[in-house]
């Protein structure tokens, strides 16, 4: 993996958060937004296209404009990605995995609701322990947003179960802990042997530099994860946002 040399930086009073995109060419198909609701509510959105080119650019802005848009005006997750999957099907079967992480802090802890669909669970490390927690993987995740399967979830009178569709799951977090966030860019790039990152691979970088003192903020977080990783050879868009509890 290349080094990174564009990261965008947000620092609120309770949370700091950065990320990098780094598209495999001219444009990405990996989109990554941080949104502050309110002074103890964020929002952080990521969403990864299996389209290439311009094309999936937009597509994964335009998914991400809908849902956020959604939510700030007061819609809840759940409802705004079940309308998000409904409005945009890919005709050509294409798909776009979403995660969303809704944040609510109150004095230096709070409770992370995960929603996604198709994507990866994002990475938590403790601050006590600097090591991943292990987060439960739900029996049944919706698919991705695109594949017009996502509405096959239905009610006996033909509407769509919007509990079941894309339940949140909660986290709960206190201050100094890591949020993850990435692309099957990352734990798909392989060594010079063939073998794939992985999400255990991206998970050691992380406790690595998190043990370390010295690095603090997220955007130094993301630099030396990519600088551990670098022996990969990416194949896909490579995106990684990290958040810390202040």
């Amino acid at each position: 993996m290349k080094a990174v040399s564009v990261v965008r930086r947000y620092r609120f009073e309770n949370i700091d958060v950065a990320y990098c995109v780094q598209p495999l060419d001219r444009y990405s198909g990996d989109h990554c937004a941080v949104v502050r609701f309110t002074p103890y509510r964020f929002g952080l959105f990521m969403a990864d296209s299996s389209r290439k080119g311009l094309i999936a650019q937009q597509q994964v802005r335009s998914i991400g404009n809908d849902f956020l848009k959604q939510v700030r005006e007061g819609r809840h997750p759940t409802d705004a990605m079940r309308d998000v999957a409904r409005h945009h099907v890919d005709e050509d079967e294409r798909f776009t995995t979403v995660l969303y992480l809704d944040v609510l802090l109150r004095r230096n802890k709070g409770v992370v609701s995960v929603y996604r669909a198709g994507h990866e669970l994002p990475i938590l490390i403790s601050s006590k322990t600097h090591k991943s927690r292990r987060l439960k993987r739900p029996s049944r995740s919706p698919l991705p947003i695109g594949v017009e399967g996502i509405n096959s979830d239905r009610l006996p009178n033909g509407e769509i179960n919007c509990t079941r569709a894309y339940e949140p799951m909660p986290l709960k977090v206190k201050q100094g802990d890591v949020i993850a966030l990435y692309s099957d860019g990352i734990t798909e790039a392989v060594d010079g042997s063939g073998e794939e990152c992985g999400r255990d691979g991206l998970e050691r970088a992380l406790s690595d530099v998190v043990r370390r003192r010295r690095v603090r903020s997220p955007e130094d977080i993301i630099k030396q994860s990519f600088e551990r990783l670098q022996s990969y050879r990416v194949r896909d868009d490579s995106s990684l946002l990290v958040a810390r509890i202040l």
